[in-house]
């Protein structure tokens, strides 16, 4: 599951998968603002097939944070 975030991540902030760690955030990754932060959620509904509560996607920080929401919602092992 954390290779595919990290490259949803490098589709979108256009950055090598290789610099996403677990503690990049919006402060750290150029581009994740608010229209970066819809485009990741878009893409991580889409391609783990979940929907978000508003919670949710407000308490996405950071990509540790993002990898526990997922599996929250029943994604991955």
């Amino acid at each position: 599951m954390r290779e595919l975030i990290r490259k949803l991540f490098a589709d979108i902030f256009q950055c090598d998968p290789a610099e996403v760690a677990d503690s990049s955030s919006p402060e750290t990754v150029p581009g994740w603002d608010s229209f970066g932060h819809l485009a990741l959620v878009d893409a991580l509904q889409s391609e783990f097939r979940v929907r978000f509560e508003v919670e949710d996607i407000s308490r996405m920080e950071s990509v540790a944070h993002i990898e526990q929401i997922l599996r929250l919602r029943g994604a991955g092992p």
